[in-house]
């Protein structure tokens, strides 16, 4: 009689995963957590005013493109209101 092997699923499926080698990932993580940390130093503290600035530019856009909107609106308002007044002169006369 063969014994069957103690599993910890009984999903036939299923595919076991390439050893893990320590070493090699010891060695990544020791080569790649300063790079990361030296990134983060550099977007921290040289990237931050260029991207204060592109936001503060951004900011200037819409505020501009919001004070058009605001005049446009009025002068078409107020172009609306001497048409009504036109319109009852006319209707008047």
């Amino acid at each position: 009689m063969k014994w069957k092997k103690k599993m910890k699923t009984d999903y036939p499926d299923l595919e076991r995963l390439p050893d893990h080698n320590q070493l090699k990932h010891f060695v990544y993580i020791l080569l790649n957590k300063p790079r990361c940390f030296i990134e983060d130093l550099y977007a921290k503290f040289f990237l931050r005013e260029k991207i204060l600035l592109e936001e503060i530019e951004n900011l200037e856009q819409k505020i501009l493109l919001k004070e058009i909107e605001s005049n446009y609106t009025k002068e078409f308002k107020k172009a609306l209101e001497v048409e009504d007044c036109c319109f009852e002169i006319s209707k008047h006369a």
